[in-house]
């Protein structure tokens, strides 16, 4: 509405018809080409991150079921090589501070007539399998052969058991213990590795008479 020399003038207004129809103001734009061009490189970037991280897991699991697999032969042949070695079983009994070593004779079984009896040392054939039976007629023993990784006890009325393969030919410290340091003589003395025909002279040097 304009004002001018005190009369009014009306200017029309257009009036829209109902039944005109409403535009739609969510109809998509086209996406400028710049920004297409970036949210295609994002999806690209994301996807190859993904690759990324997925590949290194991937290969890490690959090679650790190589390996495995390749050490299952391995053991399996070190399984099988331990039973393939002759094995001496050794008793060793701990009785008032010495330690005393049983041996199968010529049978090959402990506890039989022709068993041999010797002290403080133990002789073994070099490369044989060995297991001892630990046994203690009156205290608790430790004993400890290092070299062949041997750590084991001795306990009244029970049986403890260890095992070993004989190095090659020399001589090593066996460390025997009651409970309280080594502190006794007759709890000190050598594992003799030695060849199988000097094993048998030793052998056979031996008392068969029970010595402790």
């Amino acid at each position: 509405m304009v004002l001018g020399n005190n009369v009014a003038t009306c200017s029309k207004v257009p009036i829209i018809p109902t039944s005109t129809p409403v535009l739609n103001l969510n109809i998509e734009a086209p996406m400028p080409e710049t920004f297409a061009s970036s949210q295609s490189a994002l999806r690209n970037r994301n996807s190859t991150s993904r690759c990324s991280r997925i590949i290194p897991y991937s290969i890490a699991l690959f090679c650790t079921l190589s390996v495995v697999a390749g050490c299952v032969p391995e053991i399996q042949d070190s399984e099988q090589t331990a039973q393939a070695m002759p094995e001496r079983v050794i008793e060793v009994t701990g009785n008032d501070y010495q330690l005393y070593f049983r041996y199968p004779g010529n049978d090959g079984q402990l506890h039989s007539d022709d068993d041999r009896h010797g002290t403080q040392d133990m002789i073994v054939v070099a490369g044989e399998h060995v297991r001892l039976r630990l046994l203690s007629q009156d205290f608790i023993y430790t004993i400890e052969i290092p070299d062949v990784e041997v750590y084991e006890m001795a306990v009244p009325e029970l049986v403890f058991e260890s095992q070993f393969v004989a190095p090659d030919i020399g001589t090593f410290q066996i460390l025997g213990s009651q409970m309280c340091g080594y502190d006794h003589p007759g709890l000190i003395g050598k594992l003799l590795v030695v060849t199988g025909a000097n094993f048998s002279k030793s052998m056979s040097s031996l008392s068969t008479i029970p010595i402790h």
